[in-house]
């Protein structure tokens, strides 16, 4: 605990330094020791360990020792007795000390149920392991997510103020113009209006940053003081990672093979046709081995006085054969269940192949995209200065400059866009295949600066 507080207080004192920009790795390492759901799971994990111990303890031998001691006890004993006289009752009273002591060792021979309880423990074990992996996964594909979404956010930011200077510089141009008579109103106008959309569209932006860096600041223990802490979108050369195997077939079967959604699933189907085995245990006999050994003194009152001591060796047997039709029903019941669950894996296998398909045509088509976004970026810069100087010239109007400006403000943002869909597809494309590790985490960081 002490750890975790100074490396918070020391995460808190790197940042109070507006330089430092915090990388992926960075939280990754945080937010496995301080996000609540990962650390929940970690308790869940140590609690499902125990499964199997107590599932076998229904095969081993078990013990059972009673003792008891009263050393004071008070008896009034009325009997009838024959006299002379005729039958009359005589009263008697005694005080006496009373103890008994027993012990019992039995060892099951034969029970299919305890039997088949133990096999599902031993499933119910690997099911707690699986579990904490996916939340594992989870974790680290929250965390890429919310990471993208802040980083995201940061840049559509930083876009939008651009593009609120450019509007103001011109309202600003227009109205001196416009005073000097060579302006319009309509033109200041349309400006003012442009430019009340962006302001509008940065409120929203700033929501939608807060949102993020609160979502981060909660996985990583510790309030996130600027979100501009952050590391940017790099603007190198966007280079697409290659895609390996390189066809979808390849792709599909490691989902099949090594997904843990898929794996948890498979787990919890075996568990419920173990209740099926359980409730079939029902109609079959169990066999015991027993000894016991019991010492006692006037522990009952037809033993007042009297001292016993047994010991016995032999065999438990127990046969149902009539339960009002409650085995019957439960087998019906955890058939049922047995098939549900398989319905169930078959629709996780079937949404998870989907999405699987769907990030990998992102990532197979995203060269094609990116291509085109940034040919569309360089037209529509070239249309807005062709634009710009026709406006000089008079053949054009302030609304043509202004939608060459949105145009191109579009095609930033797209080109923004495609860039995350990528990386956030990429991720997922790994992490369905459960190979979503620290190695994979520095090549996404390595797109950021």
């Amino acid at each position: 605990m002490r750890i975790k507080k100074l490396s918070i207080i020391l995460f808190i004192w790197m940042l109070s330094f507006h330089a430092f920009a915090i990388t992926l790795s960075d939280l990754y390492f945080l937010a496995i020791k301080n996000d609540p759901t990962f650390n929940a799971a970690i308790k869940e994990q140590i609690a499902g360990k125990e499964y199997e111990n107590i599932g076998l303890s229904q095969l081993l031998p078990s013990i059972h020792v009673n003792y008891q001691n009263n050393p004071r006890n008070w008896q009034r004993k009325v009997y009838p007795i024959n006299t002379n006289q005729g039958e009359i009752e005589r009263t008697e009273y005694q005080n006496y000390q009373s103890h008994s002591v027993s012990a019992i060792i039995s060892q099951p021979l034969f029970d299919y149920t305890a039997f088949s309880d133990y096999k599902s423990s031993i499933i119910k074990t690997l099911l707690s392991d699986s579990r904490y992996q996916v939340k594992f996964s989870e974790l680290v594909i929250r965390l890429v997510d919310n990471y993208i979404e802040l980083a995201y956010a940061q840049d559509k930011l930083l876009l939008n103020i651009s593009q609120q200077e450019i509007y103001k510089k011109q309202l600003t141009s227009s109205q001196r113009l416009f005073e000097l008579g060579e302006g319009t109103i309509t033109d200041i106008s349309e400006i003012q209006t442009r430019l009340y959309l962006t302001q509008s569209q940065y409120t929203d932006i700033q929501l939608e940053l807060d949102n993020a860096k609160n979502k981060l600041s909660s996985m990583i223990g510790t309030p996130l003081p600027y979100a501009e802490h952050i590391a940017k979108l790099s603007n190198n050369s966007f280079i697409l990672q290659p895609i390996t195997p390189n066809n979808y077939e390849s792709w599909e079967n490691e989902v099949m093979q090594n997904n843990l959604n898929i794996q948890t699933a498979r787990y919890e189907m075996a568990i419920a046709k173990q209740e099926v085995e359980k409730n079939r245990g029902e109609f079959f006999p169990t066999v015991q081995l027993y000894a016991s050994y019991s010492n006692s003194d006037s522990d009952s009152n037809n033993t007042v006085n009297q001292k016993y001591q047994s010991a016995n060796v032999g065999f438990y047997v127990s046969l149902p054969l009539f339960n009002g039709g409650k085995t019957t029903a439960s087998m019906r019941q955890s058939t049922a269940l047995y098939q549900m669950s398989a319905f169930e894996r078959d629709a996780i296998i079937q949404q998870i192949t989907q999405e699987l398909r769907h990030q990998y045509q992102i990532c197979t088509t995203s060269n094609i995209k990116l291509n085109a976004y940034e040919q569309s970026v360089s037209s529509a810069k070239l249309q807005l200065d062709a634009t710009q100087k026709s406006y000089i010239g008079g053949q054009r109007t302030m609304v043509d400059v202004l939608n060459a400006e949105e145009l191109l403000y579009r095609s930033q943002q797209d080109l923004i866009k495609a860039k995350y869909d990528y990386i956030q597809a990429w991720a997922l494309l790994h992490q369905y295949t459960n190979t979503l590790d620290i190695e994979k985490i520095k090549l996404i960081e390595g797109y950021f600066q």
